[in-house]
């Protein structure tokens, strides 16, 4: 499983596959939507706790009903956790 950083400009993530997003040195989760989006950035969406998503372009400037922002790299989710069976016994 690939656990560093992979730089958007190097790879992007999977459509749809839902991954940890570094946008303005914060950490998101969101999934890439579109390689080529409206203005030829990829699309992708933020998503919140409740399952809520909200798009982001690759740009520094408002396009129509999109906000921007700054994806520079992403990684894949880690695995859910999973109780050692061992150790509730």
């Amino acid at each position: 499983m690939i656990t560093e950083w992979i730089s958007v400009n190097e790879k992007l993530p999977p459509l749809k596959q839902h991954v940890l997003l570094s946008c303005y040195g914060r950490v998101v989760y969101g999934r890439l939507e579109d390689e080529t989006g409206n203005s030829g950035h990829p699309l992708f969406s933020i998503c919140d706790s409740v399952g809520e998503s909200r798009p982001i372009v690759l740009e520094t400037t408002v396009h129509n009903e999109f906000t921007t922002g700054r994806i520079t790299a992403w990684r894949p989710l880690p695995e859910p956790y999973k109780e050692d069976k061992k150790l509730s016994q």
